[in-house]
């Protein structure tokens, strides 16, 4: 069997502090405690970017479940610090971080550094309109397509963001986008222009919302729904 012997150059990085030579002479010679021990001091430096690092660095944090629940923990923490330098330094395997970020105060440098790793999910949408943030629209819809991310931009009322998902190519037939605009003027003119189907559900819809004293013009959705066959 073939046995590793190591040189009195790795020797001497091992001996002595942390840093990039040690971590390749430990990679080399497979000392995976060793390893660790190197990702955990490593956390509380800010020395080496990502393309300065062995792969043995987010290789150990992919496939140790402990050391892996420890890196997201300290991930998250400087998340929630915006502490975006830290975040330049360590942030070199995806992790559960966008569920504590706030879109509407990140900045866009902290949003790039995250984005760069791992874009916004789907799921998150609706908190994304929330802060209505073009910057951050436009690298989701660009991610996502324009259709999936339209149905939150209608529903939320946000006119900008769904001028930008229609621009894009939005899909307006693939939901009943009329029927969650029937109460928004601007919003339901964008997507009335875009001639999407009228349905008896959106035409209910109107209706109650009419009689709740919702709808912004009354008489421009009428006039719509009258044109395709809907009328009092």
């Amino acid at each position: 069997m073939l046995r590793i012997i190591p040189t009195r150059e790795q020797l001497q990085a091992l001996a002595g502090p942390k840093n990039i030579d040690s971590v390749k002479a430990a990679d080399f010679l497979g000392k995976q405690d060793y390893i660790d021990e190197w990702i955990c001091s490593w956390f509380t430096r800010n020395e080496w970017l990502s393309d300065e690092l062995p792969l043995c660095v987010s290789e150990s944090i992919i496939c140790d479940r402990k050391l892996k629940r420890e890196y997201e923990k300290v991930v998250r923490a400087a998340v929630v610090r915006s502490d975006t330098e830290w975040l330049r330094f360590h942030y070199i395997v995806p992790a559960n971080v966008w569920s504590v970020v706030n879109f509407m105060s990140v900045s866009d440098e902290l949003f790039d550094v995250l984005w760069c790793v791992s874009p916004v999910p789907l799921n998150l949408c609706a908190f994304v309109v929330q802060s209505r943030r073009m910057y951050i629209w436009k690298r989701f819809v660009e991610s996502h397509g324009a259709s999936a991310p339209l149905r939150d931009a209608v529903q939320q009322f946000w006119s900008e963001g769904t001028a930008y998902c229609l621009s894009e190519g939005a899909d307006v037939d693939s939901e009943d986008y009329v029927r969650l605009c029937v109460r928004h003027e601007r919003v339901f003119r964008q997507i009335s222009v875009c001639n999407p189907p009228a349905t008896q559900e959106a035409w209910e819809e109107f209706l109650l919302q009419r009689l709740l004293n919702r709808v912004e013009n009354v008489n421009l959705v009428e006039e719509w729904f009258w044109i395709h066959g809907y009328r009092l």
